[in-house]
């Protein structure tokens, strides 16, 4: 029991908690008081010497054990109270068993070490210490947790600061760090590394000083067993600092780094190593990062790649070349297939947009120059020495590549124009005798030089020729229109047969449609020559680009078809239901639309694909156009 007096404030002993308070003999009470231990620090003004050495007031550097080589070694079972701003001028503390740092405020209660060296820790510690209350600042260095030596260390600290601290320390093995209601002001390079249960922070704010470096770090010989959650809290990134750090190499349950209603604000970095698309994320409701979904998406346009349907029993992939969303996440594509990452298994919407054709198929084209070359599909090249066609990436209305005139070996789409120059690509087809409509299309863009002749100024043009024609680098081929089924130009009718800045809506920075009838060339074997030529004078770039060349030769089917369409589920094993009937009246050109869409459970490994199958003939099927989405039901 404690012996109480106003003038001594001297305690001969005393066990204090937060939870039990003090139990005091008061002066001129029969019975012995309990106090909490805030009322009994009013009480004593903060001026206490505790004998038994359970708890000491620290008001300055000498109310601390005396140091011996700059390390003043704190007590075993001892509380220490910090009352005001204590300077350890060079000192540094090391943590005893079941020591305890405790404050009356963050605001009040400072420790820091005036000229304690770089990369020397403020304090040390092999033990489990509760922190309350206290800012560490001004110091190169605040902390190092050493948690292998005495298993397990546990570090609950609640108002905890950091103030000017360039490199907060390193937390090695702890069965966990909660830290709440506290503040990293002008501080960052906080490190966890070793074994860690924990890492949790709630209602926490979080600013680094703009330098390289990482706010909260976890290093790649960090494992955490449980989880790494913030939540509630606010962290303020810029210049070249990084909010959030996880390295790859480190290890984290499935979901286990949680960002739970984080504000991410300054501009900077907010995140590295481990984001939003990761297995190990959960980010929800945050601001200023991409908060963790589950989605795919894969889409295809003017795709004239038929499905063949062998017969009316069963369903077909849909063929056609297919692209994915930059927005994916947790979902890879591959051609018309989205394959689930996601390690847990959640419910998911699968809805699917879709435009298609029912047509006997002669013969069909489609050359979008993805290859990257023009060998691969045959087609031959027969370039002057300066302006050459190129198949490259410096524009293209869909995919990647495209091919287009050059004059830096494909590097750009751009064309001199000081000298004469004639080059060309051709390529052999032989069309059925039996087709009623054959259709050439292609993207293009042009911007050259247009004169009044045939033969003038700066331009492309299609020519469709005999396949004995010859070639020649350096001359057009034929400059005349072509007649009904003869040999000439074709297409860009309004502009003497060339494509160039004259023709078409804005060509010289907008991708325009040709699309020219070639149904009088039925049964004929013809050569298709693409060709660039320009004068010795001015004209603008680009010169002429073209994309996704078609040559659609159909023979109509004038039946009515009914096609049904639905989505493959690898985890079902079979088309997913409900799918999608629809009758269609297969003429050239006419187009059905469809729409569909189901829910399934995915987890890692399992896809989807949209299938077809023609139930009322063995016909093929072109799906022009799909758009098909998965979003995570939440």
């Amino acid at each position: 029991m404690s012996k109480f007096n106003h003038t001594q404030r001297y305690i001969e002993s005393t066990s204090i908690s937060d939870t039990d308070g003090i139990l005091l003999d008061v002066v001129g009470s029969d019975v012995p008081k309990r106090v909490d231990y805030s009322d009994f620090l009013d009480l004593v003004g903060g001026d206490v010497t505790i004998a038994s050495g359970d708890i000491v007031f620290v008001n300055d550097k000498t109310d601390l054990p005396t140091a011996v080589s700059n390390v003043i070694t704190l007590g075993d079972n001892v509380t220490y109270y910090f009352t005001t701003t204590v300077d350890l001028t060079g000192d540094r503390l090391v943590g005893g068993e079941n020591t305890v740092i405790l404050g009356s405020s963050s605001e009040n209660s400072r420790i820091k070490s005036t000229g304690l060296g770089v990369g020397v820790p403020l304090f040390y510690t092999e033990w489990t210490t509760p922190i309350r209350h206290v800012t560490f600042q001004d110091v190169d260095t605040a902390l190092h947790i050493v948690g292998t030596v005495n298993p397990p260390v546990a570090l609950d600290w609640t108002g905890v600061n950091y103030l000017n601290v360039p490199n907060i320390g390193l937390i090695d093995t702890c069965d966990n760090w909660i830290y709440s209601k506290g503040a990293i002001l002008n501080s960052q390079n906080l490190q966890f590394s070793g074994t860690v249960g924990t890492v949790g922070v709630d209602n926490s704010i979080f600013v680094g000083t703009g330098s390289s470096g990482n706010i909260l770090d976890i290093l790649s010989t960090c494992t955490i067993t449980r989880r790494f959650r913030l939540i509630y809290s606010s962290m303020v990134v810029f210049g070249s600092t990084v909010g959030i750090n996880v390295d790859a190499s480190a290890t984290i349950p499935t979901e286990g780094y949680i960002l739970d209603t984080i504000n991410f604000s300054g501009g900077g970095t907010y995140l590295s190593g481990v984001t939003d698309d990761s297995n190990t994320t959960l980010f929800i409701n945050c601001v200023g990062i991409t908060n963790t979904s589950v989605n795919g998406q894969l889409y295809m346009q003017d795709n004239l790649t038929r499905t063949e349907i062998t017969d009316t029993t069963s369903f077909t992939k849909i063929l056609g070349t297919t692209f994915p969303s930059l927005d994916n996440s947790k979902y890879s594509h591959s051609n018309n297939r989205l394959t689930c990452l996601a390690e847990i298994e959640r419910k998911y919407l699968i809805q699917c947009n879709l435009s298609y054709q029912i047509n006997d198929i002669a013969l069909s084209l489609n050359e979008g120059f993805e290859s990257g070359d023009f060998t691969t599909n045959s087609w031959v090249t027969v370039n002057h020495t300066i302006n050459k066609w190129y198949v490259g990436t410096a524009q293209s209305k869909t995919g990647t590549y495209s091919a287009y005139i050059s004059n830096d070996l494909g590097v750009s789409a751009t064309y001199n124009n000081s000298t004469s120059q004639v080059s060309h690509f051709y390529k052999d087809f032989t069309f059925s005798a039996t087709s009623t409509n054959i259709i050439l299309s292609f993207d293009w863009k042009c911007g050259g030089e247009n004169g009044s002749g045939r033969t003038s100024y700066d331009y492309g043009t299609v020519v469709i020729a005999d396949t004995t024609t010859s070639v020649i680098a350096g001359s057009e081929v034929i400059t005349a229109a072509a007649s009904t089924g003869g040999n000439g130009r074709i297409g860009a009718v309004t502009n003497n047969n060339k494509f160039n800045v004259n023709y078409g809506t804005n060509p010289a920075t907008e991708w325009n449609n040709e699309s020219i009838d070639l149904s009088a060339y039925a049964g004929q074997t013809k050569r298709l020559i693409f060709t660039w030529k320009n004068d010795s004078s001015i004209g603008i770039n680009p010169p002429m680009i073209i994309d996704n060349i078609s040559i659609l030769d159909t023979d109509p089917n004038t039946d009515k078809d009914t096609c049904q369409f639905g989505f493959f589920d690898s985890k079902l094993g079979d088309i997913r239901e409900p799918s999608k009937i629809k009758s269609t009246v297969s003429t050239v050109g006419k187009s059905e639309n469809i729409s569909t869409s189901c829910v399934v459970s995915h987890s890692n490994g399992d896809y989807i694909e949209m299938h077809v199958k023609n139930m009322s003939n063995t016909n093929d099927v072109f799906v022009t156009d799909m758009n098909l989405i998965i979003t995570e039901i939440v």
